[in-house]
């Protein structure tokens, strides 16, 4: 008889809705690697244990068992053609299972399913176990008149799988945002005109950019420069037109003629000047379709790798629940010492804001409690600074367009300048955050009171 049983459950595998039939289901990603973990720590104490005899490994014919099992014989150093499918094991036969090992050499690893591993061990050891995924106990012929034929030696428990979906989740979501930006980057170009396509295509990089940005521990350094190189590469050139986009909708808004005294005359020159900008990136953007780079990005964001060590141990959701929190908590109070009036300051921290508001909704699922409301906070901050910042955008290119003239305010009764409304509602936003009995009315807002 062997000297050793190493009786293991195979890990985690698909649904059978998602199979054929039941023995072609295989392991999802995350029991793929969950294996691989679970059979790295097995392996030494096999080779720990080991008479003189050899060691086989034998496998259900599930496909599920099959790669559980090949993932055991590479750890032992052992090949694929080293597996042996034995039927006792695909039908759950206890009987047939011990006869066969009866007359087995050495030791035996044997990969197979429940509830046929707790069933065996509490039949021939007398004892109750309770076999997760990737599970493995080792059994060895009992002492004589020990009351039962095998004795259990070592039990180790299967790794959550949790630890890797959490990262299959990550992967996932970064191959969505992937697909956003080729779909929004062929919506743009079927329709330059629409200013919204353009918003949503910004929208596609942006999130994937933030995911790249919270992910950073975990993804492999050259790939993810690479990704963000090449995003940063397609975002760039939409900055102008999406800012003058934004200031020919305010200029045709139904009462732009009676609110600022120059309208019309800074439309006709915004919308010239947008006529170029478009051109440019137009042209840019075909190129860039053309030439690959967009297709470049999708690729990136579907094949992101992941670090050795983290693909090999996984990563519990609790440590991403953790580290969205801390960044969102930094977030915050790094908004609550800012000064406002320092628009490089504002508009990195509305920068921040975005990646938590993107993350949150792209990992709901995985991130967990307390998240989504964080998540709602970004948003709202996302809001008023962006308010903030719109206006400095929109005042900048007024200047630009039209000299910086105008720097006193309106008198009364006289209808102000675009530039000199923009000045105004800078101003009426900062008073409004600094007023006394304000700094209540401003924690409502990290609380989620707007949004943008």
């Amino acid at each position: 008889m062997a000297d050793h049983l190493v009786l293991v459950r195979h890990a985690k595998a698909e649904d059978l809705a998602e199979a054929p039939d039941d023995l072609s289901r295989r392991l999802t990603w995350s029991g793929e690697h969950a294996s691989r973990y679970a059979m790295g720590r097995v392996a030494p104490l096999v080779e720990r244990d080991l008479g003189e005899g050899p060691v086989q490994v034998w496998t259900s014919g599930a496909v599920r068992a099959r790669q559980t099992a090949e993932a055991a014989a590479k750890a032992l150093g052992l090949g694929h053609d080293d597996v042996r499918v034995a039927d006792s094991l695909t039908a759950s036969d206890a009987d047939a299972f011990l006869s066969e090992l009866a007359a087995a050499e050495g030791t035996v690893v044997a990969v197979g399913h429940n509830p046929f591993a707790e069933r065996l061990v509490r039949q021939e050891c007398g004892c109750e176990l309770r076999f997760g995924k990737a599970a493995a106990a080792c059994l060895a012929p009992a002492a004589p008149g020990a009351g039962h034929g095998l004795e259990l030696e070592w039990f180790v428990q299967g790794p959550a799988d949790g630890r890797w979906e959490t990262l299959a989740s990550l992967l996932e979501a970064l191959t969505r945002a992937g697909k956003r930006i080729g779909s929004a980057a062929r919506s743009l170009l079927d329709d330059p005109e629409d200013a919204e396509a353009l918003h949503q295509y910004r929208i596609s990089l942006r999130v994937a950019r933030s995911l790249l940005a919270f992910g950073k521990p975990y993804l492999r350094r050259g790939k993810l420069r690479e990704a963000n190189d090449a995003l940063r590469a397609l975002q760039a050139p939409t900055s102008e037109l999406r800012e003058l986009d934004v200031m020919v909708a305010q200029l045709q808004a139904e009462d732009a003629s009676s609110s600022y005294a120059d309208a019309a005359e800074l439309l006709s020159a915004c919308s010239r000047q947008r006529v170029k900008v478009r051109g440019r990136f137009f042209e840019g953007l075909s190129n860039a379709m053309d030439e690959g780079q967009v297709r470049h990005a999708v690729c990136l964001l579907r094949d992101m790798g992941l670090r050795a060590q983290v693909e090999r141990d996984g990563v519990p959701a609790s440590e991403l629940r953790e580290r969205y929190l801390a960044l969102a908590k930094g977030c915050q109070d790094d908004l609550a010492s800012c000064d406002l009036a320092d628009a490089e300051a504002v508009h990195a921290i509305r920068k921040r804001s975005k990646t938590l508001r993107y993350v949150a909704r792209e990992l709901s699922g995985t991130l967990g409690e307390g998240c989504e409301q964080a998540g709602a906070k970004a948003k709202s901050m996302q809001g008023f600074l962006g308010e903030l910042c719109d206006a400095r955008v929109s005042l900048g290119i007024a200047e630009g367009l039209r000299g910086r003239g105008a720097a006193e305010p309106a008198g009364a009764g006289e209808t102000p300048t675009f530039a000199q409304a923009q000045r105004a509602r800078i101003e009426g936003i900062l008073g409004e955050l600094a007023a006394p009995g304000d700094a209540e009315a401003d924690e409502g807002v990290a609380e989620g009171g707007s949004q943008a």
